[in-house]
């Protein structure tokens, strides 16, 4: 089902740092969901991510 584009990377092969990366997120997620700074983080990264759309 996948493509077979010429030097393309399997997924199977990508599967396994995807999903550390997935589990990663997670947990600093949930350590952010109870630090002091959390709020200034999360303003933090809505203003990073305003200025990319610009």
């Amino acid at each position: 089902m996948g493509l077979n584009l010429p030097g393309s990377v399997s997924f199977e092969l990508l599967q396994a740092p995807f999903e550390s990366a997935s589990d990663a997120l997670a947990r600093f997620d949930e350590r952010l969901r109870s630090s002091p700074v959390a709020e200034a983080f999360v303003l933090r990264a809505h203003f990073h991510d305003a200025c990319a759309a610009l």
